[in-house]
């Protein structure tokens, strides 16, 4: 099966749902980007970042998923090819489609970072606010923010009563663990919406 959509497809928040289902069903087999957004359907004046996708309904995963890169529809024979990871593209709990087109940007990818939120209280407040915290690092919000930042967050792990090591001081502690992956270089336009045509950037 051969699609051709929006690159937000990838990663935005809207799309967490299709992304989930999709990949319960199928597994990506080839994607292919295109440099320039205003290239891809020029005749007609088209402005959007387009990929084209390869996908195959299976349940089983491949190992790696080939990303093959031109600058527009016209050059197909001057395109540049990557094997990438197939764990490094569609990774984390939203299925995102991570589009890296070299080794050095799966390296810079696959940097981890494991954080544990700790709640502490008197009475059983620890417990509930624990909830709430998974609940809001689960929620939309957390996912534009982490588009925003260019950050994801790829694991939540189920709240762990703690209590024991504060048992001295008498609280109650509940420990969430969370793994982000980070992206600490990552440099793109502000907006690429079809009415956005600034070609102002920003790094991060």
């Amino acid at each position: 099966m051969v699609y051709i959509i929006p690159r937000s497809w990838t990663s935005g928040a809207y799309f967490k749902q299709f992304r989930k289902r999709f990949f319960e069903e199928g597994a990506l087999e080839h994607i292919h980007l295109f440099v320039s957004r205003d290239k891809v359907f020029e005749k007609e004046s088209v402005l959007q970042e387009t990929i084209i996708i390869k996908a195959k309904k299976t349940q089983n995963k491949p190992n790696t998923i080939t990303i093959t890169t031109t600058q527009s529809n016209a050059d197909f024979s001057n395109r540049t090819v990557f094997e990438a990871p197939y764990s490094t593209v569609v990774n984390g709990d939203a299925s995102y489609v991570y589009l890296v087109t070299s080794t050095e940007e799966v390296q810079t990818l696959n940097v981890r970072e494991n954080i544990i939120a700790s709640i502490v209280s008197k009475d059983t407040t620890a417990r509930t606010r624990s909830y709430e915290v998974q609940m809001a690092l689960s929620s939309t919000y957390a996912q534009q923010v982490q588009e925003k930042y260019g950050c994801h967050i790829s694991m939540i792990a189920p709240v762990r009563d703690m209590s024991f090591l504060e048992e001295t001081a008498r609280l109650n502690r509940f420990d969430t663990e969370v793994t982000i992956l980070t992206v600490y270089e990552k440099v793109k336009p502000v907006d690429y919406y079809d009415s956005f045509k600034s070609q102002e950037t920003y790094e991060q």
